[in-house]
């Protein structure tokens, strides 16, 4: 007999193994055929390959020291020095549907326990991405260590849930992550718990709401009372949607205090009420206050822009930074002569007081800066802290000449270089000679 059939455990034939010859390319134990001498090297080093389960950082077929293939049902011992925690026992499935585990392709880690304590395991920590209690064809969802005393859910890679102690003031007992929403257990009010205890939480769909347990009773997140829609209504996402209320009947109010709260005065407005009575309003471009209101000793009243500005009514069509005097047909108009002693202020649109706001809009009564810093109409060179005063171009602001006798023509100071002849906008501070 020339040669000999190599069968696999199912029956399978392997290979056909010739006479005198060695054949390390089937598989990753060297086989050899019938009248081979000097085997006793090759046959103690297999022996040695199946006890140490191939233990390398590398699998059989990728790691240069092993020649062949690997076969199905095969054991390797991942034994990394660099990665001790992720060493492990893997087993070899060609199946094809694992062909994208990672890191190691068709290489299925088997569970054994590390845990010194018996019919227990112990896990590596792992991470989001890695998790070290994974799901074969979905290596990234799991479970993993995020940190002490905290049990993290991951799912595609992602942080789901974070379990911790809770044992102390800084730390919830979960913590839920994502952008999405939670659904709570729903049931009608016949359906509750026979034997509920404190803390628990859930929808009642017969009554359309959340509630909650205490001691002894079941209790509502939120009072139906001037509340026209609960939980997600599909379309804004609201907690609960309000009815308007009134001012003297506020649709959020303190049931101690009934004309107290918060109402809808109209589209895109929020009105506080004291005692019936609206003391603070906020709109889409700002608020109001009503009454009186005072700074208590050691506060400050702080603004982002900086000027000190009130309405007057224009004889002409003006723009923020054009420079203005008193005159014309109405109060002010703009300057249109050199060093005018009418001289008034600035047209401010970012202005951190604005006074007489009711006494009309931007284009009939538009603000002027009185004081502060704001933005002017300049033309000409100007160097930081020179005095300006009017030009001859309509609006526009110079520097002054100091050879001049005419300060009454100064409106305050540059707060910037300016490096080119032409009309800019630069930083000025106005009141200041």
């Amino acid at each position: 007999m020339s040669s000999y059939p190599i069968n696999l455990s199912n029956g399978t034939l392997a290979l056909v193994l010739n006479n005198n010859v060695f054949n390390n390319t089937a598989f990753n134990l060297t086989l050899f055929g019938r009248g081979v001498s000097n085997y006793g090297e090759v046959v103690a080093e297999n022996f040695v390959r199946l006890l140490e389960n191939f233990a390398a950082p590398q699998p059989p077929g990728i790691n240069p020291n092993v020649s062949g293939s690997p076969t199905t049902g095969q054991l390797w011992y991942l034994n990394d020095p660099l990665n001790p925690a992720n060493n492990g026992l893997y087993v070899r499935d060609n199946n094809p549907i694992y062909n994208t585990l990672t890191p190691f392709p068709n290489w299925r880690p088997v569970v054994v326990s590390n845990s010194p304590t018996p019919n227990s395991f112990g896990f590596a920590d792992g991470t989001v991405t890695a998790p070290s209690g994974f799901f074969t064809l979905d290596t990234d969802t799991g479970f993993f260590r995020p940190g002490t005393n905290q049990f993290g859910i991951t799912a595609g890679g992602s942080l789901s849930a974070t379990f911790n102690a809770g044992n102390t003031t800084s730390t919830s007992v979960l913590t839920i992550n994502g952008n999405t929403s939670i659904t709570l257990p729903v049931g009608t009010t016949g359906q509750r718990p026979t034997t509920p205890v404190v803390g628990m939480f859930r929808y009642n769909s017969t009554l359309d709401q959340l509630e909650f347990r205490d001691g002894s009773n079941w209790n509502t997140v939120v009072s139906t009372s001037n509340i026209s829609t609960i939980i997600n209504n599909n379309s804004n996402n609201l907690i609960a949607g309000f009815a308007d209320g009134t001012v003297t009947n506020p649709s959020i109010y303190f049931t101690a205090d009934t004309d107290t709260g918060i109402y809808r005065p109209g589209s895109d407005t929020i009105g506080f009420t004291t005692g019936g009575v609206e003391k603070f309003r906020i709109t889409a471009t700002g608020g109001t206050f009503t009454g009186n209101f005072n700074l208590s000793l050691g506060s400050t009243l702080q603004a982002t822009y900086a000027d000190l500005a009130e309405r007057y009514e224009t004889s002409e069509p003006v723009e923020p930074g054009d420079l203005v005097k008193i005159g014309g047909e109405k109060e002010i108009e703009k300057t249109r002569e050199p060093y005018d002693i009418d001289v008034f202020g600035v047209i401010s649109n970012n202005y951190a007081y604005g006074m007489n706001s009711s006494a009309g809009n931007d284009e009939t009564h538009p603000y002027v800066a009185l004081t502060g810093r704001v933005k002017v109409k300049v033309i000409g060179k100007v160097r930081k802290g020179d005095r300006l005063t009017s030009s001859h171009v309509p609006g526009v602001a110079m520097v002054y000449d100091k050879n001049k006798n005419n300060i009454l023509s100064i409106f305050g100071r540059s707060l910037e270089d300016k490096n080119s002849e032409e009309i800019e906008l630069i930083e000025c501070v106005v009141g200041v000679k």
